[in-house]
């Protein structure tokens, strides 16, 4: 073998190994029948950043605190070569968030149900069209009991099938700061009272010591 010879094997080896392979996944007809399949309806999840308002993957610092709004927006995109009937996605939240509101952007016929719980929600959509995206907007909120470290995350994933296709799922995550300890009122009152009496009793303790 040459060098040159060597250097290709070479790199068809290395391809090999870093270069994972392609399987297609295993679909179920409705008659119980089986058959290879492709994914061609995908999901994409993020999440609201409270500060800049811009929708984003994740928030990772600690932006969100207790009983705040947190806004999710899913788009659902049809890459396949025909439309796609009968479209579900899915979506339950996390620890210390439930569900207010869905709102679904799309042409047609769609279907939306929320638990009673308001912990999950279900969008169906009659159908999607080639090449075509529908977007959901996912409003929730945070709610006790809120863990007691400085700050926590939470990921919230959401699924898209539809009949016939391998699922897509995908996640947003959020960080919240824990909720800061408050000080009882009257306390607060009580101190912002007395803080002049102290200074003044403070300032005769300067007088008396200056005397003597």
């Amino acid at each position: 073998m040459n060098k040159t010879t060597a250097l290709v094997s070479a790199i068809v080896l290395s391809l090999g190994v870093f270069t994972a392979p392609a399987y297609a996944a295993t679909c179920t007809g409705q008659y119980g029948e089986t058959f290879e399949c492709a994914t061609d309806i995908f999901i994409n999840k993020m999440v609201q950043d409270p500060v800049s308002g811009q929708y984003v993957e994740n928030v990772t610092d600690a932006r969100f605190s207790k009983d705040d709004k947190v806004v999710f927006r899913l788009t659902v995109k049809n890459s396949a070569g025909d439309d796609r009937i009968d479209t579900k996605v899915t979506d339950s939240v996390p620890d210390n968030l439930v569900i207010d509101d869905v709102e679904v952007i799309a042409d047609g016929n769609k279907w939306v149900t929320i638990s009673s719980d308001k912990k999950s929600m279900e969008v169906k959509i009659e159908k999607i069209g080639v090449g075509k995206e529908i977007t959901i907007y996912l409003w929730t909120h945070l709610v006790g009991p809120y863990p007691t470290e400085p700050q926590f995350c939470r990921d919230n994933w959401a699924t898209v099938k539809a009949p016939d296709k391998p699922e897509d799922t995908n996640f947003a995550r959020f960080c919240v700061g824990a909720p800061a300890k408050e000080l009882p009122k009257a306390g607060v009152e009580d101190m912002l009272y007395m803080a002049p009496f102290a200074l003044t009793a403070l300032g005769g303790m300067a007088l008396f010591r200056k005397k003597a």
